[in-house]
């Protein structure tokens, strides 16, 4: 019976490693986590845009 270092280790299907530090790859991923925590989903700030539009233009309409 062989030892745990002879046997081939099994990869994954999908795998992530991180860039290593200061690599575009990581300065460009860093600043997106610092957007998004800032920010919040992208999500939330399409809706609040759109929000915003709708409301600035029934003011105008209203009080056109």
């Amino acid at each position: 019976m062989g030892s745990s270092t002879s046997k081939p280790r099994k990869g994954h299907k999908n795998p992530k490693h991180l860039a290593k530090v200061g690599s575009p790859e990581n300065r460009a991923w860093e600043h997106d986590q610092r957007v998004r925590r800032v920010f919040g989903p992208g999500w939330i700030a399409v809706v609040a845009g759109v929000l915003l539009v709708v409301v600035l233009i029934s003011w105008i309409a209203l009080t056109a």
